[in-house]
């Protein structure tokens, strides 16, 4: 009677009248909603207009910083170069290699030295901000020079981790970034400093002192505060060590980590960026020879200001339209909603309840439509539901006669094999162990029919496997059990040990060089039983171990979760090189 119905409503809904299809009501809706798509295009326009002024303006940072770059390298290169200047200086080296029998030679030679450095510096305007000039001998003698020098500890200097490092370097620079003034005072601009050290040598290139150098961070501040293109933004030197060596705006705390830069992948670029909770466009350059970086960074806001104004007329358009929109589609979608809130609460009620209700179809039109197909999309379910899942109990149980008929065909033809060379080569009484083991796991095949063993059976069929094994592979591994003698009466499914215990043999211990060890444990949790088949062969690795390789051990799974239900089951657990672990859990039952 039922499906007669569902078929007259079929065959109604076939004639479907245009003007009270869903698709009619959609049109109608969509009619009024055009109007307000000049919406949608002002915010595209707007967005392509933001975009444009975030391009430009990162194009010409990026110049800009270009441009910075070159100057920072030539200052570093000139810091640099007054470091080979002292390597390759004959009255530095003769200072660091005499031997002086009276004070006053030697001062006249140090004084000579810092004649030297002083008529070098007369042309290269970097010299203004220098710090002080270090050089330390081997023999006790040392050298200083500029303002600053004469206020270091020495022995505070030696006794820094770079004193060492810079010893290993055989010569080259060691550039110490941005460090606080070892001066021991702090004024305005010369809180810290730029500073590089270097092992020098004599002309038999043996080691004979080190030379310190340190420049004011000051020293880039007349390049960069003529170098920024715009007054909001703000120009960042960071030093090789990620610190912050000059930022004209204080945006960054000095000889502070720069933010996010390791997560800098090219040479030069822009990104968006937030600091101290303010949104900027931040674009860098690379000053490669060095490892130093440029950053030039502005208040996002700032490149919006232009924009504010089509912003304010587009979001009262957009707010404007919302509510009148809303109005008029809730009035709309209210009559089209409802069927299929229908048809939503049958499909919820079939979530939770697991039962599902025909609905009842009282419109004509596509959702009406859709009622009837779902009505009988119903009765096609229970059908194929109820055939399923005779079917599905069908193959579990002949898989299950078809695993107890036939355990493994290459287990029985590897066993055979074994014995018939063991009865070749040794002519001894294993035969009638093997023999004896095997009869045994055959007798347990076939006697018993009944899906469940105690586990005190399944353990000592499982023994008579490892027995077997244990010939075939030489005695190369052995098989610990630690299960309580009370856990031993306890129901288990038949079979479910000898996949894993197969697989942790051929896959884990067969491969290993050296002796293995499978451990078979049993544990009482609660009011389940938790089986641990742990081997300490090759392990798999995690694409194996989700595979889960073997249908029987796939089999005992899917045996465990119809049994028992879907919170029992295998877990594999293993580690490359190290051990596989297999735990198996189900209720604990008699």
């Amino acid at each position: 009677m039922f499906v007669r119905t569902g078929e007259s409503q079929m065959r109604g809904l076939s004639k479907l009248n245009i003007k009270r299809s869903i698709h009619a009501k959609l049109l109608i809706s969509f009619i009024v909603v055009i109007i307000f798509s000049t919406l949608a295009t002002s915010l595209w326009f707007y967005n392509i207009s933001v975009n444009v002024v975030e391009e430009k303006v990162s194009t010409s940072f990026v110049d800009n910083l270009t441009f910075v770059g070159g100057g920072v390298e030539d200052q570093l290169t000139s810091i640099y170069e007054l470091s080979e200047y002292i390597y390759v200086n004959h009255d530095v080296n003769k200072v660091l290699t005499s031997s002086y029998s009276n004070d006053f030679d030697y001062f006249s030679d140090a004084s000579r030295v810092q004649q030297v450095l002083q008529d070098y510096s007369l042309h290269r305007h970097i010299f203004s901000q220098l710090s002080s000039i270090i050089i330390t001998g081997n023999n006790g003698k040392n050298i200083n020079f500029g303002e600053n020098s004469g206020r270091i500890d020495l022995e505070k200097l030696r006794s820094k981790p770079w004193f060492e490092a810079t010893k290993k370097l055989d010569g080259k620079v060691l550039s110490l970034g941005l460090t606080e003034n070892d001066a021991g005072y702090a004024t305005f601009g010369n809180k810290y400093v730029f500073s590089i050290a270097r092992l020098l040598k004599n002309s038999e290139l043996e080691k004979s002192g080190i030379v310190y150098i340190s420049f004011y961070a000051s020293f880039l501040g007349d390049l960069l505060k003529t170098s920024s293109i715009n007054s909001k933004s703000a120009i960042t030197i960071v030093d090789n060590n990620g610190k912050v060596a000059y930022d004209t705006q204080s945006l960054i705390p000095m000889n502070s980590e720069y933010p996010a830069l390791s997560q800098i992948k090219q040479e030069k670029g822009s990104y968006i960026s937030t600091i101290s909770g303010k949104k900027y466009l931040t674009a860098y350059f690379h000053i490669a020879k060095f490892n130093w970086w440029a950053f030039q960074t502005i208040p996002y806001k700032e490149l919006t200001i232009d924009n504010n104004a089509i912003f304010t007329v587009v979001a009262m358009i957009f707010f404007i339209s919302i509510i009148f929109t809303s109005l008029i589609w809730f009035f709309i979608s209210s009559s089209i909603v409802r069927p299929i809130k229908n048809l939503t609460s049958v499909i919820k009620q079939y979530s939770t309840h697991n039962t599902l209700t025909k609905i009842k179809v009282s419109t004509y039109d596509e959702i009406g439509l859709l009622g009837a197909n779902f009505n009988h999309m119903i009765d096609r379910i229970q059908t194929l539901f109820e055939d399923w899942t005779d079917e599905h109990t069908k193959k579990k149980e002949a898989e299950f006669q078809a695993l107890q008929a036939q355990i493994n065909p290459h287990f029985i033809y590897n066993t055979l094999n074994t014995i018939r060379w063991i009865a070749i080569i040794q002519k001894s009484d294993s035969i009638k162990e093997i023999v004896d083991r095997l009869g045994s796991i055959l007798r347990n095949t076939f006697k018993n029919t009944n899906p469940t063993v105690t586990i005190g059976e399944e353990i000592d069929f499982i023994q008579d496997y490892i027995t077997i094994q244990k010939f075939r592979y030489n005695d190369k591994f052995d098989m610990v059990v630690k299960v309580d003698s009370e856990i031993l009466d306890y129901q288990c499914l038949k079979f479910i040990l000898q996949p894993f215990i197969e697989n942790a043999i051929f896959h884990g211990i067969e491969p290993k060089d050296g002796y293995g060890r499978i451990v078979l444990s049993i544990q009482y949790q609660e009011d389940d039983l938790v089986i641990f088949i742990e081997d300490n062969g090759v392990g798999m690795n995690v694409e194996e171990t989700q595979k889960a390789r073997g249908i029987g051990m796939r089999n005992v799974h899917q045996r465990i979760q119809l049994t028992y239900g879907l919170n029992y089951g295998v877990q594999i657990e293993s580690v490359i090189n190290e051990y596989t672990q297999i735990k198996i859990t189900f209720p604990a039952l008699k």
